[in-house]
């Protein structure tokens, strides 16, 4: 019974862990909440806009190269995060893959170490949340 309850538990927190993490830097003026639905990618500047918040989605470090999947739910998590600050819109500024070096070491039986080196990938999206008049 505490086995189940302990995989449970684990499989609970690593489902949350691997979702993506979104930071916001408010730049302008924060505006009503809108339906997600309603915030759109837009891939120039338009004619007209407010500048409302610098947004950064992050995903989880992970040992296998980002897929489509993982991209769309970046872009997902910023059209949200954007649609709390009131945007209507988004222009994105940044999508790239963040390598990093991670080493782990350790005994298998106290005597005879073991080291092993690896990749860590994480994909980050930046865009700027903005609102289309």
């Amino acid at each position: 019974m505490k086995i189940t309850a302990l995989l449970l538990t684990t499989l609970v927190l690593s489902g949350c862990a691997l979702k993506p993490t979104v930071e916001s830097e408010l730049i302008g003026q924060a505006r009503p909440a809108v339906a997600v639905s309603d915030v759109v990618m837009v891939e120039s500047k338009p004619e007209k806009f407010e500048k409302i918040a610098v947004l950064t989605a992050m995903s989880p470090a992970r040992l296998t190269a980002a897929d489509a999947k993982l991209t769309d739910e970046l872009l997902a998590s910023l059209k949200t995060q954007a649609a709390e600050v009131g945007a209507n819109g988004l222009i994105l500024t940044t999508l790239h893959d963040e390598t990093e070096l991670v080493r782990r070491t350790g005994s298998y039986d106290g005597n005879q170490g073991y080291a092993i080196t690896e990749n860590r990938l994480q994909r980050v999206a930046q865009a700027v949340a903005i609102y289309i008049e």
